[in-house]
């Protein structure tokens, strides 16, 4: 306040050690919540970037202590960027807005550009380090597995763990941990369905959406072609060894 007061820029920031810094991003990262409120009050940006490539949404996934757990100030910190509109789950919303001032709003399912992890998403972050509840929530609130992620996930090795996790975000008995997933219901997992839509890239739907066009009919296409479709249907063998693609760097 007393910097808005002196109209100081609420945007700007300093260099300590060796890593640029932004107030709202600092406020994110150690869950001050009621800080980042009034900083976005004050018309703090969201989603400028710190030294680290990372903006707000992503330094609210991260937990300064190194564990792989989130703090529940570091949830109250992520519900006041999506209740205060700093984020949101539409591509398209976020081009529109940005064209109008650039950093006004998060886009959900960006990664960081740069760090020690660059271009890995918060959901891939939540994935790696088991965070099933809160991975939930990003689902409820619309985000999804991109293709990078997905790349990510099959290049690491990670496959299992991820439809073993969806398939407990799945299960209307909400199951609490991926080792009480069945064989069965692992297996189910693999193929798609309404439910976990959200599961399959990007890329699997603009894939299926031009199939539509190959003559037959729709009811018989979605019902009985699309649930046999992996994930992975559409890449080659090539593409998914190469090393995972690189997010456009569109914020400063």
């Amino acid at each position: 306040e007393v910097c808005y007061r002196r109209n100081l820029s609420v945007h700007s920031g300093a260099t300590f050690g060796e890593c640029f810094h932004r107030p709202i991003i600092v406020a994110a990262y150690y869950g001050y919540y009621s800080a980042v409120r009034l900083l976005l009050q004050q018309g703090a940006l969201p989603d400028l970037r710190d030294g680290d490539g990372k903006n707000a949404f992503y330094a609210a996934f991260q937990n300064p202590t190194g564990r792989n757990t989130l703090r529940e100030c570091d949830k109250e910190v992520a519900d006041t960027l999506w209740d205060m509109g700093a984020v949101t789950c539409d591509l398209g919303e976020w081009r529109k807005m940005n064209q109008g001032q650039l950093g006004c709003v998060c886009y959900s399912n960006f990664g960081s550009v740069g760090g020690s992890s660059p271009h890995r998403s918060v959901m891939y972050q939540l994935l790696n380090n088991k965070c099933l509840q809160t991975m939930k929530c990003m689902v409820e609130k619309g985000s999804v597995i991109t293709d990078e992620d997905f790349l990510r996930i099959t290049k690491c090795k990670l496959l299992k763990r991820f439809l073993s996790m969806v398939a407990c975000m799945e299960s209307p008995t909400s199951l609490q941990k991926p080792s009480q997933v069945t064989t069965q219901t692992f297996q189910r997992m693999k193929s798609w369905n309404k439910d976990i839509d959200w599961s399959f890239p990007p890329t699997w739907k603009v894939a299926i959406t031009l199939c539509r066009n190959c003559g037959l009919p729709e009811d018989i296409f979605r019902n009985n072609v699309v649930p046999f479709l992996s994930r992975d249907w559409f890449y080659t063998k090539e593409q998914l060894q190469r090393p995972v693609m690189q997010q456009w760097n569109l914020s400063v």
